[in-house]
């Protein structure tokens, strides 16, 4: 019996080892054809991969050419125009020569190479070269690290977001326009160009800065119409403006400081305490939505900003000043502050830049008439001397305090201008000499320090010599006191303008260089060459006005004309309206 079984075992075990062989070969092949098709797969993904990249360097190319073609085309155009024995080297080099305008608006030095540094850097045209090598420099890293980000944080390669714009929408992009344009640099405006053409969305259910939407987004689009006759910057402007214009929809008509770009909702800042616009934001957008008028021919713009500002200028005013409070609902003039630095700076400078937008030196109207008045209570409340230095300090709660701050410092240049059509030679000196001054003030303000760069905030107490208040030692790339070294060069043509600007220029290379692009000082005591002291972001008016004012400083008188161009607050050339005053 259990031979039997034993017998019988040896029988199955035979058999079951026969399935077991056969099974394995099966599974064997199987796998093998798994293996197999794995591979033609992966080659099929990696050749897949190649096509893609292949395939994105001929749109590349493709873009290329097109823009290429683009360029010859206008080039013929232009070359067909041009009299006989212009060669058509001149005209690549002189780009704004292919559709010139009245004055010259570009200041781009055909033959000037850049100069590899500072030290050879001996005369005009290679000092102008070398900013927009600045220039260069700070778009490229902007343009690689934080491409339709806001702005770059220079340090660390990679983009800064501020809020008060309302989204990620371009601010450096929008900010350097203009300043692209005037520098000639064509193929960098190209790309913005594209990049607003076909990436800029305004209409997000986000809440920006009325006041910052307008002197950079509004006024970078409005110049760079006017310097270019582009109509897509045209279409820009008139869709954020009327965005903008939503937040004069108020009972008095003095806008709220801030407004939802998708649905126009508008608000106030939470932290101004009584119902009230700050008086340097509300009464900084006369020149732009006045041409915005002007280019689309809808009045909406210019009357709803002259509805807030003539209900603040016909208010009665203590000291013959505007306080840094207007409140929302009847335009009354609130608080006791009084100060040209924050909060009140660019309301002061658009009193006389706007009448010189309208062309006011073509007569002695009433707007002239307003601003005289202020600045002569200005000059006998706010303006002091200490160790021989003017400068202009702020009252605040019924006395002075002797600090200035660096965003004063334009007074220099704004009143130089006032100066240009005085109603008489006192006139001229009263303003010219308070210019002079103040310029002098903030430029010890830098000359003094281990940087060569002045403080955000300026102590003239006795014996502090405009030593940084407090914690305020900072220098963040800001742009006013080369504004007012452009300005009295233009005006003045003495050298010590430009020596100060070529000054501020060796600072700003020396100490402020840092990774991809341009970072401020944390301290202008300390030196910025090691690392430790630098603040990263890269701010869009870096490009937009400091770099701008530094070029145009070597740049010759017909390069942005001022009997021509009103600069807005964000250095955004507007053309003067002439015609107003004939």
């Amino acid at each position: 019996m259990f031979s039997f079984f034993r017998r019988r075992g040896g029988l199955l075990g035979t058999v079951f080892g026969i399935i077991l062989a056969v099974s394995l070969w099966f599974n064997l092949t199987y796998y093998e054809t798994v293996i197999h098709d794995h591979q033609l797969l992966a080659r099929d993904a990696v050749a897949l991969q190649s096509l893609k990249a292949k395939n994105t360097e001929l749109q590349k190319q493709k873009v290329d050419l097109g823009r290429t073609v683009e360029m010859l085309q206008r080039e013929v155009s232009a070359l067909k125009k041009l009299p006989r024995g212009r060669s058509a080297e001149v005209l690549r080099a002189d780009p704004v020569q292919r559709n010139p305008p009245p004055r010259r608006v570009s200041a781009d030095s055909p033959g000037v190479a850049a100069p590899a540094s500072l030290a050879d850097c001996d005369t005009v045209p290679k000092k102008r070269a070398f900013v927009k090598k600045m220039m260069k420099t700070a778009w490229d890293g902007y343009h690689e690290h934080a491409w339709g980000y806001n702005e770059l944080d220079a340090a660390s390669s990679t983009f800064h977001q501020n809020t008060l714009f309302g989204s990620n929408s371009g601010a450096t992009i929008i900010d350097a326009l203009d300043t692209l344009h005037i520098m000639g640099m064509a193929d960098e405006l190209a790309d913005a160009r594209e990049w607003v053409a076909t990436k800029l969305n305004m209409d997000v259910d986000k809440t920006g800065s009325v006041f910052e939407l307008t002197i950079r987004y509004l006024g970078g689009f409005l110049s760079a119409y006017a310097l270019t006759k582009d109509k897509l910057f045209l279409e820009k402007a008139q869709d954020i403006g009327s965005r903008l214009v939503k937040a004069f929809d108020t009972p008095s008509g003095i806008p709220n400081a801030l407004v939802n770009l998708h649905n126009g909702h508008g608000e106030k800042f939470g932290w101004v305490r009584c119902n009230c616009a700050i008086l340097s934001e509300m009464g900084t957008m006369q020149i732009e939505f006045d041409y915005l008028s002007v280019v689309t021919g809808d009045d909406k713009y210019v009357n709803a900003v002259n509805k807030a500002m003539n209900l603040v200028l016909k208010q009665p005013r203590t000291n013959g000043m505007f306080p840094n409070f207007v409140d929302m609902s009847s335009g009354a003039l609130q608080s006791s502050d009084y100060r040209l630095g924050a909060m009140g700076d660019s309301f002061y400078e658009y009193l006389v830049k706007y009448w010189r937008y309208q062309g006011g030196l073509d007569t002695w109207n009433e707007g002239r008439a307003l601003f005289d008045d202020v600045y002569k209570h200005v000059k006998t409340h706010l303006i002091k001397e200490e160790d021989g230095h003017m400068y202009i300090g702020d009252l605040a709660g019924g006395g002075f305090q002797t600090r200035m701050d660096h965003l004063a410092c334009f007074l220099g240049g704004t009143l130089m201008m006032a100066s240009q059509g005085a109603k008489d030679a006192d006139g001229e000196k009263f303003y010219s000499e308070i210019a002079a001054g103040l310029t002098d003030t903030c430029h010890h303000s830098y000359a003094r320090t281990t940087s060569g760069l002045g403080p955000d905030i300026m102590d003239w107490g006795g014996g502090r010599d405009g030593r940084g208040l407090g914690g305020n030692q900072f220098y963040w790339l800001r742009p006013e006191t080369v504004e007012s070294y452009f300005y009295l060069w233009r005006y003045t043509k003495e050298q010590k303008y430009r020596d100060w600007a070529w000054d501020a220029v060796k600072a700003i290379e020396t100490h402020c260089r840092c990774g991809s692009g341009y970072c401020g000082l944390n301290n202008v005591d300390r030196s910025g060459t090691d690392g430790t002291n630098w603040h990263s972001t890269q701010e869009s008016f870096f490009l937009a006005e400091t770099l701008k004012y530094l070029y145009l400083t070597f740049s010759d008188d017909d390069v942005i004309p001022l009997d021509d161009w009103v600069f807005n607050t964000e250095a955004h050339p507007i053309p003067v309206q002439k015609n107003r005053n004939q």
